[in-house]
């Protein structure tokens, strides 16, 4: 898989770009419920994959494939709330599971 080098914060930029013409496309047509779930997990998916993760990345589009399944069967109301949980431990395991271990952290002293 081909991985940029992009900085977080382009990524986030670009990210943040594609959510908001997404949200534009919502908007012109009207299609609310679930396209705001396909919009904030196609916007996360481009801001993994544009800053390297390649899991997270793997992960989300896994997430997105198995909303659309229950979308288009028409089990989205029944599976709901399991689909929230799901992206809600995803969400909060992401940051123990694909943290680089090697961070560097500054301290900075305020001089009084």
């Amino acid at each position: 898989m081909f991985c940029s080098y992009f900085s977080k914060r382009q990524a986030n930029t670009i990210a943040n770009g594609v959510l908001l013409i997404l949200l534009g496309l919502l908007f012109y047509t009207q299609y609310w419920w679930p396209g705001i779930l396909f919009a904030l997990g196609i916007s996360a998916a481009v801001r993994y994959y544009l800053s390297c993760q390649k899991s997270a990345f793997f992960l989300s589009l896994l997430l997105l494939a198995i909303l659309a399944m229950l979308t288009f069967t028409s089990q989205t109301y029944s599976m709901l709330p399991l689909i929230l949980i799901g992206i809600g431990i995803f969400l909060i395991m992401k940051e123990y599971l694909f943290r680089k271990t090697n961070q560097n952290v500054e301290i900075i002293d305020n001089p009084k």
